[in-house]
């Protein structure tokens, strides 16, 4: 909408204040998301018996059974919440079906999306033992629907039950070039930091 020579966009702004291990985006659920019960996670919301450490007693991330939306990924450490939006996990039949199955079971990564609407979602939340931290996710167009980016950031200080606390800082960008209905470019960069972390004593 144009009033005069200036452009006005709206941008949704979804704010949420509440608990840690309650708070999410409200698009993110993994109940809705599961298509069987062997692992989903979404955002901080997780179902199944499987989770991407521990598959039948094997963690596919050591194992180097990670794909990124279906395609091999030889993973060096692990991304982070502001790149990743959800997990899947793939055993026994399900991971026959990838271009390299695993029969120890595969972590499917999927990335943050992003389309032709700007938008910016943050989370606030608290707790427990006094916990506290931030969460930006947002979208960007650059050229309409053709290239457009997510990106977010998180901070957070976190006090533990032993009385040890840390800072820790997070970052990422996930770039798309719309190339035809068909095919896409995409790219991921994130970065995370911790900062001021206690050792955790052994009673």
């Amino acid at each position: 909408m144009t009033t005069g020579d200036k452009l006005q966009i709206a941008v949704p702004v979804f704010f949420c204040l509440c608990a840690a291990a309650h708070a999410q985006h409200t698009s993110e659920n993994a109940i809705t998301s599961s298509e069987d019960a062997f692992g989903k996670t979404v955002g901080l919301d997780s179902i199944g018996i499987y989770g991407s450490d521990n598959v039948r007693g094997f963690s596919p991330i050591v194992a180097g059974n990670v794909r990124v939306e279906g395609l091999y990924f030889d993973i060096q450490g692990s991304p982070t919440g502001r790149v990743v939006a959800d997990s899947t996990i793939h055993v026994g039949i399900a991971a026959q079906s990838d271009s390299f199955p695993a029969p120890t079971g595969i972590a499917d990564l999927s990335l943050r999306s992003s389309g032709a609407m700007p938008s910016l979602s943050i989370i606030a939340n608290t707790g427990p033992f006094a916990s506290r931290g931030l969460i930006f996710d947002g979208a960007l167009p650059l050229t309409g629907t053709r290239l457009t980016a997510a990106l977010g950031a998180s901070m957070a200080r976190d006090h533990l039950a032993s009385g040890g606390h840390a800072t820790s800082m997070s970052v990422g960008v996930v770039p798309r070039w719309q190339l035809s209905e068909h095919m896409a470019i995409t790219s991921f960069w994130g970065r995370s930091y911790t900062d001021d972390e206690n050792p955790t004593p052994v009673y």
